[in-house]
């Protein structure tokens, strides 16, 4: 037990061990919820890992502190808020919320409310992803069956086309497409396409019959990737290989880069849902490239005609030459596809705009009464990762109304046995502040004109001469109920 207290490792007589500190300090330390189309979704498990890592951060920024979650294929799908499934008050964007455990060997909340936010980084993996939208140059298809990518008979111009609604909402910095073929050449591509290639020799010339035979092997089927971008394809990246060298399987890997120069995220992700003239972006190319007779469709009538010809003149039959085999035509058996995303939200927009930087997406802290935007703190003015809390107990008043300046009686009647003041106990310190303009003006002494509660200690009044100036504009108490009101602060420290 003494080991498992963080306080043990750092005034134990062993040499300190900051990762196994961390460790103690932020395990369970966060309780995650994801806005879902089921609600909110609990994640049981966040967890914490520092990093002292500065690249891509402005010169003035410390370390990390990285939160990671996962979820399984059986979560239901992450969408946008909706006051019907997760309550009023919310933006309509996908949200993550992360809330403090008091559940924890060390209540963390007076460590971080320490801590400057300069910004935060954003990161999503996902990988075998099913539901996609198909096309090639023949129309829409089918993935939940085996299909044909290129159709029935593939050449240069046969393309695959593909879109996913995340996908094409997201800014991706990684892509890959995972595919399964079905029916492949048991003996290989070379082999099944032996035929063709000694066609294409000449008079024996050994050279071009080694350039023929080379066409036709697994490496010669490629695809030349490219993106929809304001309306007109970009190619982008180099050519991928459709097939493996061994295997039905093979992965895709698409130039990040090139995705994030060329691909913009659709503010209205259900506009990808179907390819028309219309589309400006969304949408990814797969365009099939390499020898101009690709899988050799067109070239098999001509080459089955000429050898049945040669087999003719022929006449002992173990001399007569092999007959071409019908060409592959590509299927699909599976299609998935995984990619990564990654967004830089700043926390103040006075210094420049940070790689891959949204300004839709937005940073806000949770507050008793409802979200508000990150607010400054402190002489230099910075956005703290919670919100600071003058006192550890806090009673907020809300007034209506639009002469504030004046007395202001209050009756506050307690519990009876909870109004009895406690022998040998110190009274609780209280101070008054109200909200004046931008921000909480602390009220002198002098205006608490009577107190009859000694300090909330028994049933009685208080009689308050609230300031000039008082409004009804606090962010943090936006979300309350009743509208905007003036509003009162009544803080307690000590015991």
């Amino acid at each position: 037990l003494q080991v498992d207290n963080p306080l043990s490792l750092i005034y134990g007589s062993q040499p300190m061990e900051r990762s196994l500190i961390f460790d103690r300090v932020f395990r369970g330390l966060w309780l995650a919820q994801l806005s879902s189309q089921q609600g909110w979704l609990a994640i049981h498990e966040v967890y914490a890992q520092r990093s002292d890592t500065r690249s891509e951060q402005p010169k003035d920024a410390g370390g990390r502190l990285q939160l990671r979650i996962s979820l399984g294929a059986g979560a239901p799908p992450v969408q946008a808020c909706t006051p019907a499934l997760h309550g009023a008050g919310w933006p309509a964007l996908p949200v993550l919320q992360l809330r403090m455990s008091g559940q924890t060997r060390v209540f963390g909340c007076s460590l971080l409310q320490q801590l400057a936010l300069e910004s935060a980084r954003l990161q999503v993996r996902v990988s075998g992803v099913r539901e996609m939208t198909l096309y090639n140059q023949l129309g829409r298809l089918d993935a939940s069956k085996p299909f044909l990518p290129f159709g029935p008979l593939p050449d240069r111009s046969s393309y695959l086309m593909f879109s996913n609604t995340e996908l094409s909402a997201k800014p991706i910095s990684e892509l890959s497409l995972q595919l399964q073929w079905a029916g492949l050449p048991s003996q290989g591509m070379a082999a099944h396409y032996t035929a063709y290639a000694d066609a294409a020799r000449s008079g024996g010339a050994k050279e071009r019959g080694a350039r023929a035979q080379r066409r036709w092997d697994e490496s010669s089927y490629v695809v030349r990737p490219a993106l929809l971008s304001s309306g007109h394809w970009q190619e982008g990246g180099e050519l991928l290989r459709l097939f493996a060298e061994r295997g039905p399987e093979q992965t895709l890997n698409l130039d990040g880069k090139e995705l994030q120069r060329l691909h913009q995220p659709l503010s209205m992700p259900g506009a990808a849902s179907d390819y028309t003239l219309a589309s400006r972006q969304g949408f990814f190319r797969l365009q099939l490239q390499g020898a101009e007779s690709a899988f050799g469709h067109a070239l098999y009538p001509r080459l089955l005609s000429e050898r049945l010809t040669q087999n003719s003149r022929i006449k002992r039959a173990e001399d007569q030459l092999p007959l071409p085999q019908e060409p592959y035509t590509p299927r699909l058996e599976k299609i998935s596809l995984s990619y990564a995303a990654e967004e830089h939200i700043a926390a103040r927009h006075d210094r420049g705009t940070l790689p891959g930087q949204s300004h839709a997406s937005q940073l806000l802290q949770l507050c008793p009464f409802g979200l508000q935007a990150l607010q400054r703190g402190g002489a230099d003015q910075r956005y703290h990762l919670l919100g600071h809390w003058p006192c550890g107990a806090q009673l907020y008043i809300g007034l209506s109304g639009t002469a504030s300046a004046g007395s202001l009686s209050l009756l506050f009647q307690l519990q009876a046995e909870s109004a009895a003041e406690s022998l040998g106990r110190p009274r609780p310190q209280l101070s008054w502040a109200a909200w004046c303009g931008q921000q909480w003006r602390e009220l002198e002494p002098y205006r608490l004109l009577l107190d009859e509660t000694q300090g909330l200690l028994r049933t009685g009044i208080m009689v308050l001469d609230l300031p000039e100036g008082m409004s009804a504009n606090c962010p943090e108490l936006s979300a309350a109920p009743g509208g905007p009101l003036l509003w009162l602060r009544l803080s307690a420290s000590g015991e």
